[in-house]
């Protein structure tokens, strides 16, 4: 893999002299240019949590008693999958 010097590209770029990096380094910049992006992202997101009060998750805490007694889930996604397959127009059932 070459080296890419970012800096003197930079310095190239701007005395107005033409750059051409190779495809090796164009990707490596893409690389470096999107995970900046994804950290400053995540940046933004964890202050505005704070912001907000927002707590995280734990998944022992998360309990499932939403769902209706008399509902049974097996069918329920026997009936989806069922759906899912039908090309015909979807219902409820009643």
């Amino acid at each position: 893999m070459s080296s890419l010097n970012i800096t003197a590209a930079m310095e190239s770029i701007r005395a107005g002299q033409q750059y051409s990096p190779s495809q090796e380094d164009y990707l490596l910049v893409l690389k470096q240019v999107g995970q900046v992006a994804e950290d400053e992202a995540h940046a933004r997101a964890h202050k505005l949590a704070i912001r907000q009060g927002v707590k995280p998750i734990r998944m022992n805490k998360l309990t499932a008693g939403f769902w209706p007694e008399e509902e049974n889930a097996d069918e329920f996604l026997s009936w989806l999958a069922d759906v899912r397959s039908d090309d015909q127009d979807r219902s409820l059932p009643e």
